[in-house]
């Protein structure tokens, strides 16, 4: 996985990784100038914001197979949520389905 130095969720790249990990998939996370000689690179964005709790707003998640894009997915909280309750989940269950539809899309795509 590359690391993505201007995400600052909380948790996030380790959840990522968590979630990655109970697929069975061994998952390092590298600088992106470590990860040319990859054969599968999944690289990530996520912002959050504030909605009288600092929330997940959106993620995108895309997964790269010799630099070939193989997998994707992204979440994205459309007009703060309005009264979606979902909203105020904890970022791993938001993180959860977003890797479980990247692998279902990288599965497809084969």
């Amino acid at each position: 996985m590359e690391h993505n130095s201007r995400v600052y969720v909380d948790g996030f790249e380790s959840d990522l990784v968590n979630r990655l990990e109970t697929y069975g998939i061994k998952t390092r996370v590298l600088e992106p100038e470590q990860t040319a000689q990859c054969s599968y690179v999944l690289k990530y964005t996520a912002d959050e914001q504030y909605n009288l709790a600092i929330i997940l707003s959106a993620a995108e998640l895309k997964l790269y197979q010799c630099k070939q894009r193989i997998g994707f997915a992204e979440y994205k909280l459309h007009r703060s949520g309005g009264t979606d309750f979902s909203k105020y989940q904890r970022n791993e269950a938001k993180i959860n389905r977003l890797v479980d539809n990247m692998l279902l899309s990288a599965r497809t795509a084969k």
